[in-house]
């Protein structure tokens, strides 16, 4: 819980489905209302909004915080070799690694990418989404006078939130999603290695056996912690053997 000094508006962006809160300005745990609306992509994100109207009709016409799930991006970990001093010149410096990296890959320059630290001056979140997903969400939301503010992905949000959550310094991380699941390996508290697996979460025996698959990477130990986080945000511990 944190102190929020205006009223805010944010958005979860989920494959076919999109949340939106809208937060009173103070010390709160829960927004102060919520809707949801179907679609596939930008078309719920208007469906939600309206949804939220109905809900509190009071007006708002700043800029919405969204955070967009895994579908929609991609995601790569940045390791500086020799981090500049100050914190600014490091971003710059893993955001042009980020770029340079996802341009390969993909063979496109056509990205939104932004970089998040994770822990440490080294270690740094990369994530590309294409300039046309989110040039579809921002007229969503102009069409309705609101503008758009800070995008984030669900995974870098989860692994900043669940650093308090997660006792064990070295761990295996499986977050489900709607239509698959994110891996992650922490190293002392630090993402060393990330993936993504597209599958049905509800069915435990195509999960077991990627996860496996993960945790048994060569190169690192295979009998590790698992936490394996539900689309419900339950989060589980459990011991993986080396077998």
């Amino acid at each position: 819980m944190s102190l929020r000094w205006t009223s805010e508006l944010g958005l979860q962006l989920h494959l076919r489905s999109c949340q939106a809160e809208r937060w009173g300005p103070g010390w709160s745990a829960r927004p102060r209302a919520t809707a949801t609306g179907s679609g596939l992509g930008a078309a719920s994100i208007g469906a939600a909004l309206d949804a939220l109207q109905r809900a509190d009709p009071q007006p708002w016409r700043g800029r919405v915080r969204m955070t967009v799930d895994d579908e929609f991006a991609h995601h790569t970990l940045i390791t500086l070799p020799s981090p500049p001093w100050l914190a600014p010149q490091r971003q710059q410096a893993a955001l042009a690694l980020a770029r340079q990296q996802f341009r390969q890959a993909l063979g496109t320059d056509e990205l939104i990418v932004r970089v998040r630290a994770m822990g440490n001056t080294r270690t740094w979140l990369a994530s590309a989404v294409a300039q046309e997903d989110v040039r579809q969400w921002r007229q969503a939301l102009e069409a309705r006078g609101l503008g758009t503010g800070r995008i984030t992905t669900t995974l870098g949000d989860d692994l900043l939130r669940l650093r308090t959550r997660i006792a064990d310094p070295d761990a295996v991380v499986a977050l489900a999603r709607e239509e698959g699941v994110a891996l992650v390996r922490l190293l002392q508290r630090i993402p060393v290695a990330i993936g993504w697996e597209t599958l049905d979460p509800q069915d435990h025996g195509q999960l077991s056996r990627r996860l496996h698959a993960f945790v048994h990477q060569p190169g690192f130990r295979h009998d590790s912690v698992v936490y394996l986080q539900a689309e419900s945000r339950t989060l589980c511990r459990y011991r993986w053997s080396a077998d």
